[in-house]
């Protein structure tokens, strides 16, 4: 597997919480938990890859809020430049899959979560990768869950639609001068076709 292989697959992790959120460890030693993962940021693969994310840290009980960027190896993000991308300023935790290298910006070291990668998991995702079998595959495993995970990716597909929905709605808001009735007289006629 290779790293933007692995790097798609943390961001899953990642995303849809495939991880023990409190039993956290940063790679100084700082217990945190995860109280919010954020929401998956539109930057073009520059920068942060979770906007609005919190984390509490365990010891102190102080609350970080900021962005999350998520890398294979923790020198990618270095080497490829993004790190100087403007959105990497409030990144507040670098989630890797291995940590080869201590990241610095400025003075302070880049708080690091390195979430290793279970070999089944990195085999299915792989076989999923190697062998995309469309609706047919779908229809088979989707009718095999259980009631309670159907609800959960029918509330997670709604919840992802709606977010890209209001990123619509606040795009065209910006682009007519932040004009709230000219934004709903566009939506309207959108919605009519």
């Amino acid at each position: 597997m290779n790293n933007l292989q692995k790097r798609s697959l943390l961001r899953l992790r990642w995303m849809h919480r495939l991880f023990d959120p409190s039993g956290l460890v940063l790679s100084d030693g700082t217990a945190v938990e995860v109280v919010e993962p954020g929401y998956a940021a539109d930057s073009g693969g520059k920068g942060a890859d979770f906007n609005g994310a919190s984390l509490r840290v365990i010891e102190t009980g102080v609350m970080l809020y900021g962005s999350i960027r998520i890398d294979a190896v923790s020198s990618d993000w270095r080497e490829s430049g993004e790190m100087s991308h403007p959105t990497s300023e409030s990144v507040v935790l670098h989630v890797v899959g291995e940590q080869d290298r201590v990241l610095v910006r400025g003075s302070h070291q880049i708080r690091t979560l390195v979430l290793p990668v279970d070999p089944g998991l990195e085999d299915l995702f792989q076989a999923i990768l190697a062998d995309p079998v469309g609706a047919e595959g779908c229809v088979p495993f989707y009718g095999n869950l259980e009631e309670i995970e159907r609800g959960q990716i029918l509330s997670r597909l709604m919840a992802d639609r709606l977010r890209r929905k209001a990123g619509e709605v606040l795009d065209i808001y910006h682009s007519v001068n932040r004009d709230w009735e000219e934004t709903a007289y566009i939506c309207f006629l959108r919605s009519l076709g």
